[in-house]
């Protein structure tokens, strides 16, 4: 069973949906405690979905960032197996983001090979919505 983690300190408290996505199981874990927009929570899922399987080592997420913000970054990042980091002070403290070394990473993704049909079923399915 998962138990819920207390808020970041400056962290809002409370509040929607938790976003889902390739990745699945503990990811839920303490995203729900924080209050922030879902366009957000959206955008901050695919921006990091995107880098969790791209080329690069390392993502900066900016200074204009709430400290609310900031905590669900540092949670979505960690259920995504990825290492985040804030740095600097005041209005001038940013996050960054970064890969685990190898092995790691590289149990964090997993395939799955689908028949033709199910293929055919699946496309079919996400065109009703």
């Amino acid at each position: 069973s998962v138990s819920p983690r207390q808020p970041a300190p400056g962290g809002g408290g409370g509040g929607g949906p938790s976003p889902c996505g390739p990745g699945g199981g503990g990811r839920a874990k303490g995203l729900k405690d924080i209050r922030i927009d879902e366009e957000v929570k959206i955008a901050v899922n695919i921006a990091l979905e995107r880098f969790r399987y791209g080329d690069q080592r390392e993502m900066e997420f900016p200074s204009s960032l709430t400290s609310t913000e900031r905590a669900f970054i540092h949670r979505l990042s960690q259920s995504l197996g990825l290492v985040s980091k804030s740095k600097g002070k005041g209005a001038n403290r940013y996050l960054t983001v970064k890969k685990k070394d190898g092995s790691e990473t590289a149990h964090a993704m997993m395939t799955c090979n689908l028949t033709h049909n199910t293929k055919h079923a699946v496309r079919s399915l996400i065109q009703r919505f």
